[in-house]
């Protein structure tokens, strides 16, 4: 028998001995792997569905909230005070080892969602800007990682308080058309009877779209003919250079069909003006005894304003005068009876101070000493000067061959060719 090569018999022997270490090592590493993968997906799942039970209890919780609060609407236990002012509540409560936190707020809206009380023109308990109450609910939880919390919102009908005409309410809404009609915050709103006792101070500001519900008792806006809305801040005027701002309301409506009134007030940052006189010529500052007596007018180019046309009209008792509560606007300004031709106009922004130069019979003037002073409005006549006219060549007329004095020169017949 003949015996098999060394060679065979070690291939063999090595099938037989199973993996290799590299082998085994790459196993190894592709198991770990795998299982790290679905341990991770596992866990997921499982994080997913502890949140998703979170979730379902939050909502819960919202709910239940939800109803509480309608029926207690429903039954008058919320007073209008509350209902008007807004009202927030904070509560907490744990289940299953994890703690949820409930916030509550309460308070007069229109029935779009997003829309401040004050935008909306409806004034009755119909139609979709109608006056209702808005509850919402937000409910989190203590493990929340990104899941969003749970927020839930419910209009329902007013009270029986403010729908059988026990009350009328008055929406005010303070806004300031300087800045693109933007609602004015923190702002104080008094309403003022025709009855010299009584007024509603209301205690209340405007919120952030610079609204604010004003209530009244029936009683009193029966009894009362008309109602005026005053608006106070400091550092703000109204439209009539005034610190505060009053918009007539009239006669407050009551009932379901003119439960709401609504009136807006035009407020503004004051702004600061100090007006200088110069004198006649405009080179220099007028005097006090210059300036005394003399009447200066400011017009501002915003129609329908206290300041616009035919103006401010202010007796001067000194060159320098310093107006400290004024209309933020477009102003032009003149001394005398008379309005100029042409006039400079300067901005006046809410909050500065600004500095005006004004000459007689010309308007606003750069400071003197600074830049030459704008040119009278009526131009005179400009005098040439007067200029020698240069002497012109004097030029006879063309000599005549046939009359000239001066005869032709006659060649010389010695310096001709015919003498050679």
């Amino acid at each position: 028998m003949v015996a098999p090569p060394p060679t065979a018999r070690v291939r063999a022997t090595r099938s037989d001995d199973g993996f290799t270490i590299v082998e085994a090592v790459v196993a190894m590493v592709l198991l770990i792997v795998f299982a790290t993968t679905v341990l991770a997906a596992v866990a997921t799942t499982t994080r997913l569905a502890g949140q998703f039970r979170s979730r379902t209890v939050a909502t819960e919780l919202a709910t239940s909230e939800i109803a509480t609060t309608r029926v207690a609407v429903d039954a008058g236990d919320l007073s209008t005070d509350t209902l008007i002012d807004g009202d927030t509540q904070d509560t907490s409560t744990d289940r299953a080892g994890t703690t949820y936190s409930v916030t509550r707020t309460i308070g007069l809206s229109t029935a779009t969602e997003g829309q401040s009380l004050c935008t909306g023109t409806g004034t009755s308990l119909s139609g979709a800007d109608r006056l209702m109450v808005r509850i919402e609910v937000s409910v989190t939880w203590s493990d929340r990682t990104t899941m969003a919390p749970v927020r839930l919102v419910e209009f329902v009908g007013l009270p029986d308080g403010l729908t059988t005409g026990k009350n009328a309410l008055v929406v005010v809404h303070v806004v300031d058309p300087t800045n693109g009609g933007a609602g004015v915050p923190g702002v104080a709103i008094e309403l003022q009877s025709n009855l010299w006792y009584y007024s509603v101070k209301s205690g209340r500001t405007t919120d952030s779209d610079g609204c604010v519900v004003v209530q009244v008792s029936g009683d009193w806006a029966k009894k009362s003919t008309s109602y005026t809305a005053v608006a106070s801040k400091s550092g703000y005027v109204g439209q009539a250079w005034t610190d505060t701002a009053a918009t007539l309301i009239g006669k407050l409506g009551l009932g379901a069909n003119s439960l709401v009134n609504r009136v807006e007030i035009s407020y503004a940052p004051s702004a600061t003006l100090r007006v200088h006189l110069t004198n006649e010529d405009g080179t220099a500052a007028a005097t006090d005894e210059q300036a005394a007596g003399q009447n200066l007018t400011l017009i501002c180019a915003s129609s329908g304003t206290a300041a616009s046309d035919p103006g401010k009209v202010t007796t001067l008792t000194a060159a320098v005068t310093e107006f400290s509560a004024v209309w933020p606007c477009l102003y032009s300004a003149y001394v005398g009876e008379e309005l100029p031709a042409t006039m400079t106009q300067v901005d006046v922004a809410g909050g500065a101070t600004v500095d005006l130069w004004v000459r007689p019979g010309y308007g606003i003037v750069p400071e003197p000493g600074g830049t030459t002073p704008e040119p009278t409005p009526t131009e005179e006549p400009t005098v040439e000067p007067s200029v020698e006219p240069s002497p012109e060549p004097s030029v006879g007329p063309e000599p005549d061959p046939e009359t000239t004095d001066d005869p032709l020169p006659v060649p010389d017949p010695t310096e001709s060719g015919d003498a050679a």
